[in-house]
């Protein structure tokens, strides 16, 4: 038994966890000298070498030459088919089902993320100035991320392997990665990044506290004890919160995470903030959650899945299920991904006509129930919570058995509100129900307001009378 798994049983935790958060803190240490150097090319020779070790360290050299290879014959593809608009779909496709050997899940999912996300860039930059095609009409913002001329294997390789977000994130273009080494725009005058390191490192102590204390007393079988599902999930989310964190101070530590001036003229560090830990624990609903809730990925999935999707012409909430199973799939390919993924697909829709339906009920000050709106934002802060916490036990315990014993337990009551609440909303019947309770689901709700002259609509929002 090696010194770290001693250290790992004495804490309680898990030796891989204990690993993972030292190499961390040992790229926070590397971080400064990395943001002293002055030529790219030490830059990227530097985070190739780091990451070469770390990886080794972790799973192996061997694992390090493969994915090396496999990131060379992606860079050979994203070369050769520049131009064609599924290169970047090759890209995903070819490094998702050539990586399913390789025991490093999410170093992998970080290389697909940046890998795609460039081949959508280069193919980008191979697009004329004007195009009328409806699949393009995003590219105007597009093209401030396009990519021109296709970078060096040493540029390539320096922004798959730049060490500070290599083993968990988060994710960056590579222009914004190329303005930094090159001290371009925003990156031309970095101010000195120690204050906002320490105060990004210092966010882990609460999370660390939870996760030494309380990992003896849990482990995925406990699950079944539906007392202990909440806190165990609580658990799982501290140490994203600590992993996320660490990386985070390194960005911010080499310089990389400064997001220029805020309008009061004071230097901001949120280029690579992947997540708001207070926001996701409050959340009121499930959109509000994964806005701050791996919000890199997020970012991403937005702008090179559903975004591409919808360019295609697809409506949203086919775009939104597609992006939710593409998301399954880049976690791996185990069924419990797909489950928890697809109920997040289906509850996001949900949630959307609630928003956009239910919500002005009490949030408008003109509705009679506008004196509840403190009762509904507690009760869509609880109902958020109890819902993520449901729909992530298979991606947490994923065996499929077990879930279905936790599900019975709780007398699967999600799912069955799901199925409830999308049929209101999604079937013939359901909004015949709900427009005879003066909710159309085709508009959204209106409020209508008085003034001395007589009834004034409200602009914003006005209650419909009809079917009532």
């Amino acid at each position: 038994m090696t010194w770290t798994h001693q250290l790992a049983a004495h804490l309680g935790i898990e030796s891989g966890i204990l690993a993972t958060c030292m190499v961390l803190l040992g790229n926070i240490l590397l971080a400064p000298l990395y943001g002293h150097l002055k030529h790219p090319v030490a830059c990227h020779i530097m985070s190739i070498a780091v990451t070469s070790l770390t990886y080794s360290i972790l799973f192996g050299f061997a694992g390090f030459v493969q994915l090396t290879a496999l990131a060379l014959v992606c860079y050979a593809i994203m070369a050769t088919v520049r131009c064609a608009y599924t290169s970047p779909i090759l890209v995903g496709t070819w490094i998702m089902n050539k990586t399913a050997y390789i025991d490093a899940t999410v170093p992998l999912m970080m290389l697909v993320m940046r890998q795609i996300t460039l081949a959508w860039q280069i193919h980008d930059g191979t697009l004329p100035d004007h195009v009328s095609d409806r699949r393009y009409e995003s590219i105007k913002e597009r093209s401030r991320r396009a990519i021109v001329d296709m970078p060096s294997i040493l540029e390539y390789l320096g922004f798959l392997y730049f060490f500070p977000a290599f083993l968990i994130g988060p994710a960056f273009s590579f222009v914004e990665y190329n303005n930094y080494l090159h001290r371009r725009g925003e990156f031309k005058t970095i101010p000195n990044p120690y204050v906002p390191a320490m105060e990004c490192l210092s966010s882990t102590f609460i999370p660390l506290f939870i996760v030494i204390q309380g990992s003896p007393h849990f482990s995925p079988s406990r699950l079944l004890d539906s007392v202990l599902l909440q806190e165990k999930t609580f658990l799982q989310l501290c140490v994203f919160y600590i992993a996320w964190k660490l990386s985070e101070t390194a960005c911010i530590y080499t310089g990389f995470g400064f997001n220029g001036y805020n309008e009061n003229g004071y230097a901001t560090w949120d280029r690579v903030d992947n997540c708001d830990m207070v926001r996701i624990e409050l959340a009121g609903n499930i959109r509000e959650l994964v806005s701050v809730w791996n919000m890199q990925t997020a970012v991403w999935l937005k702008r090179d899945v559903y975004g591409r999707l919808t360019d295609l012409g697809f409506d949203k909430q086919t775009a939104t299920t597609i992006t939710f199973f593409i998301s399954a799939f880049w976690h791996g390919v185990h069924i419990g991904y797909y489950i928890t993924f697809m109920s997040g697909s289906i509850v996001t829709i949900i949630a959307r006509h609630i928003r956009r339906h239910i919500r002005p009920i009490f949030a408008n000050e003109h509705s009679l129930w506008h004196w509840l709106k403190p009762v509904y934002d507690v009760t869509g802060i609880v109902t958020t919570q109890l819902t993520t916490v449901y729909i992530v036990i298979p991606f947490l315990v994923r065996d499929i058995w077990q879930c279905f014993l936790i599900y019975r337990a709780l007398y699967f009551f999600v799912h069955v509100g799901m199925v409830v609440l999308y049929v209101a909303f999604e079937t013939k019947l359901g909004r015949a129900g709900l427009a005879h309770m003066g909710i159309s689901v085709n508009d959204p709700i209106k409020f209508e307001t008085t003034s001395e002259s007589g009834p004034v609509t409200d602009p914003v929002k006005t209650v419909r009378q009809k079917n009532c």
